[in-house]
């Protein structure tokens, strides 16, 4: 998520954005080790869903 994605959530607090980017940075790179560093179990099945989805595009492309 680009920096700008965040202006519209004025509520988001610096400790959530700071976890998306984390979250967004281990899909990007596919760090498989660090997915499972994710303490919250929303993050790791949303960067666990987005890691398996890109390797599917990947494959049918």
């Amino acid at each position: 998520m680009e920096e700008d994605s965040f202006s519209g959530l004025s509520w988001m607090t610096e400790e959530m954005k700071n976890e998306i980017r984390k979250r967004d940075k281990i899909v990007q790179q596919e760090d498989i080790e660090s997915l499972f560093s994710l303490t919250d179990n929303s993050d790791f099945s949303i960067a666990l869903h987005e890691i398996l989805v890109n390797r599917i595009d990947t494959i049918k492309n």
